[in-house]
């Protein structure tokens, strides 16, 4: 049985919640994946502190492997926090609905 969009960004916020400290100098972000060698989209945490390495937490994926169902997914979470979301490896290619270029 296929996760809900509703369901998969409540679990993505959940765990973004535990792992997000608000400590000066550390820059967050949420990074988007398109695996398209398991035909699916992989979320993380990227932590970057100006003295430290760069770590990724691995938040969710999605087997859901649609545009439409993503597309979703990302504007309950873009509602639930004012984090930059970035996309990776979804070059030239457009959000169903919106008919943006992913970026």
């Amino acid at each position: 049985m296929t996760e809900s969009p509703k369901d998969a960004a409540a679990l993505i916020i959940e765990r973004l919640d535990q792992n997000f400290k608000p400590t000066r100098g550390l820059r967050y972000r949420i990074y988007v994946v398109n695996d398209v060698y398991d035909d699916s989209y992989n979320f993380f945490l990227d932590i970057k502190s100006k003295y430290t390495n760069e770590r990724s937490i691995p938040l969710h994926s999605l087997e859901e492997y649609t545009l439409e169902y993503l597309e979703r997914v990302i504007r309950l979470v873009e509602m639930s926090t004012q984090m930059t979301i970035e996309f990776q490896h979804f070059e030239g290619l457009r959000w169903p609905v919106r008919q943006r270029l992913i970026k």
